[in-house]
């Protein structure tokens, strides 16, 4: 291993640092106190000088893009400014109400304008629901365990017009738990946040996690997302690379490292050593807790 360049840092963000708390390496990013290596990906890619710990090596600007997306995710169906180049992106009105002023109605719909670059939106969840009979009759079904099929038949609809309406009913929840939330984060100055991760289909070893961050003292539910994105497509190389974009994105030729068996130890050192780290990579508490924790924390500072 050699000392070298640590990735580039973006709008001012650099998170590749030390991440063990009792370091005096914590979260100071000069290159010096690292030791850099880009020969082998199974092995520590950066090793800090002072305690020993690798952390895995972050592209800083794919960091905000991910920020970027699940901003846009959690502002879906709310009331936001939807101007991707401006400051106000993907803050809620009920969340942040000070970036915003009323702007007259569309129908009986409320209207806002973003004070930061001037443009309009609707809160189109803000007028009265015609639906709601039909739709109270929708959940019900569901809750008795009905089909989709089933439910489709009682109520004389088609698929696509069942998931139209689950996507109507999920965006009016959505936009009265943000009214909630933004309640509830105004309550007290402080509070006890934790967070937690699990596979989302725990036997499909497919990578998607399910993140949640909570009170802890209250259980209070106030951000969850999950590591995937529908509209997205897989790009980039097979092994992950922080130095060139993109690199937030997971190869479908891709194995993660627990489900590949790890050879019998060869008398080669080199040899050794490299399927040493291979097995101490293969854990899974290694380093998805530090690819998550930059995100966690930017989400909540926002809040």
């Amino acid at each position: 291993m050699t000392s070298g360049k640590l990735p580039t840092e973006a709008d001012g963000l650099q998170l590749n640092f030390c991440k063990t708390l009792a370091c005096n390496n914590f979260g100071l990013s000069e290159a010096h106190r690292y030791v850099v290596q880009h020969a082998n990906p199974k092995r520590p890619a950066m090793v800090c000088r002072e305690c020993g710990a690798f952390p895995p090596l972050l592209n800083n600007r794919e960091v905000l893009n991910e920020l970027h997306r699940l901003r846009h995710l959690h502002c879906e169906g709310l009331p936001a400014c939807r101007n991707a180049e401006c400051e106000n992106f993907g803050q809620s009105v009920h969340t942040h109400k000070q970036l915003y002023h009323a702007f007259g109605y569309s129908g009986d719909r409320q209207r806002y304008r973003c004070k930061a670059c001037q443009s309009t939106f609707v809160d189109k969840w803000s007028g009265a629901n015609k639906k709601l009979a039909f739709q109270e009759n929708l959940l019900g079904l569901l809750f008795m365990s009905y089909s989709v099929r089933e439910i489709c038949r009682k109520l004389e609809i088609n698929p696509k017009t069942f998931y139209d309406h689950l996507d109507h009913i999920a965006s009016r929840c959505r936009r009265k738990l943000a009214m909630f939330d933004a309640r509830w984060v105004n309550h007290a100055k402080e509070y006890q946040l934790a967070s937690h991760y699990t596979q989302l289909q725990p036997k499909s070893s497919n990578g998607v996690l399910w993140f949640v961050t909570g009170e802890a003292n209250s259980g209070y539910i106030l951000c969850q997302h999950v590591n995937y994105s529908a509209q997205e497509e897989p790009q980039g190389s097979l092994d992950h690379d922080p130095y060139h974009t993109p690199a937030r994105f997971v190869s479908r030729d891709y194995a993660s490292e627990t489900s590949v068996t790890v050879p019998p130890l060869s008398g080669v050192l080199r040899e050794r050593i490299d399927q040493k780290y291979q097995a101490i990579l293969a854990r899974g508490n290694v380093e998805d807790r530090w690819v998550t924790w930059p995100l966690f924390t930017i989400l909540l500072k926002e809040r």
